[in-house]
């Protein structure tokens, strides 16, 4: 029994990690969005599969390609993805929300000094919003009259905070569900948090 587990051992202490790209590539959602979550991994030639994690249960999805088309919020969770040629890929979380309005950021969980940060005032089912305030820390930190993503080049401490962002659907005023305490999310730059 040893001598056939030591070379199975010894061949995957030689394998990468797979990695799971979200594409658009935002970690939070609003119902009815879609997302696609991409694997990349070493395949070998005799098996092209994917193997799929939802909070740690397998999927029956097989493909490098998994989509979640009108996504419900009981799609939120830990997704991992493995090839038969790489490790399992570290777990990237999905957030669904309800609402009108929801503050996007990139898939990195949490943000260093001189990073890019991106910010995206995103509406339910994509309607057109205009009027749109970012705001940090409850103050005002860019206005755009049509909506825009926000890029914060460069981040440094005085960057720190939360943010959230309001703008017009219709002649709604709206404001994103990030605002919520259940649904904040922390970010450090330099140590601090920021949502």
């Amino acid at each position: 029994m040893w001598p056939l587990l030591l070379p199975t051992a010894l061949l995957l202490s030689g394998l990468q990690k797979a990695v799971v790209i979200l594409d658009p590539e935002w970690v939070s959602l609003l119902e009815e969005d879609n997302v696609t979550l991409r694997c990349q991994g070493t395949y070998s030639p005799e098996d092209n599969s994917t193997k799929w994690f939802h909070n740690g249960s397998l999927i029956s999805h097989q493909s490098a390609n998994y989509s979640i088309r009108t996504a419900r919020v009981n799609d939120s969770g830990e997704y991992k993805c493995q090839t038969a040629l790489s490790m399992p890929s570290d777990p990237v979380r999905l957030e669904v929300h309800i609402g009108w309005l929801l503050l996007q950021t990139t898939q990195r969980p949490e943000f260093q000094e001189g990073d890019t940060i991106r910010l995206n005032c995103h509406s339910w089912k994509n309607k057109r919003v205009y009027k749109v305030t970012y705001l940090q820390n409850g103050r005002g930190k860019k206005f755009f009259h049509e909506n825009t993503e926000f890029r914060i080049p460069e981040a440094t401490q005085k960057d720190s905070g939360s943010y959230f962002c309001r703008g017009m659907i219709g002649q709604n005023n709206k404001r994103d569900t990030m605002t919520k305490d259940t649904h904040k999310r922390k970010h450090l730059i330099g140590g601090l948090l920021t949502v």
